[in-house]
């Protein structure tokens, strides 16, 4: 699976989640928002899983240029 990117402002963090599956597994998630400043579907929401990739956007803070890897799943 090839991984892409794509650069934006982060324009929205939402709080973090903690989910827990039938089976009893516990994670913690979080969605976040950047805006690519493009002409057409400028802002884009992301979802992050895994206590270690939610540190990651710690980081951050409003209005602060990020670049974002990701794969497409569905």
């Amino acid at each position: 699976m090839n991984t892409l990117s794509i650069i934006g402002s982060l324009t929205k963090k939402n709080e973090k989640e903690n989910i827990e599956n039938k089976a009893g597994k516990k994670w913690i998630k979080q969605t976040f928002v950047i805006n690519t400043e493009s002409e057409y579907n400028n802002e884009i929401c992301f979802q992050l899983f895994g206590e270690e990739k939610v540190k990651l956007l710690e980081e951050h803070n409003l209005g602060d240029k990020i670049e974002v890897f990701f794969n497409i799943y569905s």
